[in-house]
């Protein structure tokens, strides 16, 4: 499939989003060995490299302390601050520990405990991704990571009646949280999401992105939008990603960058926190297109699609 997708970005509560629909080339695969090396304490692979998370380690295979790193820091000396975690260039990529992210997931069920219905960002997401005009009719067989309870996917949907998914798979470590909460409005039931008249079979995995792995299943259409930002390793969901998608396929990706000056600053709801630099890498694996970031962290305008 060879998609023509506009790109856009929005702008809410000082927060940049850049939205994007990415077609994975049906060839460049061919190009990516994705044999994974062993990447040691410190690092996650991607696609066939290995990426240091942990900025207490560098090397080829993040086997090698860094000695650049200041263990001893403030920010590290401090239980939970996530400038520990900063990589110069990067940004955060990893989150502290398993509790850290336990506390992203806490401050997340809150924000939707108050949030009834249809949450006022939807709109300005919709508008940014230009309403999904460009996704074809047929969306397959969809997986949305990250997926909450109202899900991209329905507002995929509610944007044209006429567009098709044939199967939604959902993946949420807070998914049964969501269906047991009475103060939490869902879009879905353990077996379908419907809009009117028009239900779709869904399944749902109640667990984290990072360890998701689909036997001998890839899907057409891969949706992660605000969620890199809640996670344990931001690496290892974009790893996965690219092995599941199938070739020819559509990956919708929606995430929060930020500056080097806001990697100063710690956000409790959210441990990770990606330079631009390291999305647009990540995003031309999926396409021969040539996808130009952001000058700056608040320059909107150098985001273009060629």
């Amino acid at each position: 499939l060879v998609l023509v997708a506009s790109l856009a970005a929005c702008v809410y509560v000082y927060r940049i989003h850049n939205l994007l629909v990415v077609p994975k080339s049906a060839t460049l695969e061919n190009n990516h060995d994705v044999t994974c090396p062993d990447c040691g304490v410190g690092g996650s692979c991607l696609v066939n490299r290995c990426i240091c998370v942990n900025p207490k380690y560098t090397g080829t295979l993040c086997n090698q302390l860094n000695p650049n790193f200041n263990g001893h820091s403030i920010a590290c000396l401090k239980k939970n601050d996530d400038r520990c975690m900063n990589i110069p260039k990067v940004g955060r990529l990893l989150a502290i520990d398993k509790n850290r992210t336990f506390v992203s997931q806490k401050c997340e069920m809150s924000w939707w405990s108050t949030t009834r219905g249809v949450p006022e960002r939807n709109a300005q997401q919709a508008i940014a991704f230009d309403y999904f005009r460009s996704l074809p009719v047929n969306l397959g067989h969809v997986l949305e990571i990250g997926a909450g309870p109202y899900t991209k996917a329905r507002l995929i949907l509610e944007q044209a009646n006429h567009r098709v998914i044939q199967s939604l798979t959902l993946v949420d470590p807070l998914l049964d949280d969501y269906l047991a909460n009475p103060n939490i409005t869902t879009s879905f039931t353990t077996e379908q999401l419907c809009i009117e008249k028009t239900c779709i079979p869904i399944t749902l995995y109640s667990t984290t992105a990072e360890s998701f792995h689909p036997q001998q299943q890839k899907f057409d259409t891969i949706l992660l939008v605000n969620t890199l930002e809640h996670a344990e390793n931001a690496v290892d969901i974009m790893h996965n990603i690219y092995l599941i998608l199938k070739k020819g396929g559509i990956f919708i990706f929606g995430e929060e960058y930020t500056s080097s000056f806001q990697l100063q600053v710690a956000d409790l709801c959210h441990p990770i926190r990606i330079l631009p630099r390291f999305l647009y890498d990540y995003l031309a694996l999926f396409t021969r297109k040539q996808l130009l970031p952001p000058r700056t962290g608040m320059d909107i305008q150098g985001i273009t699609h060629q």
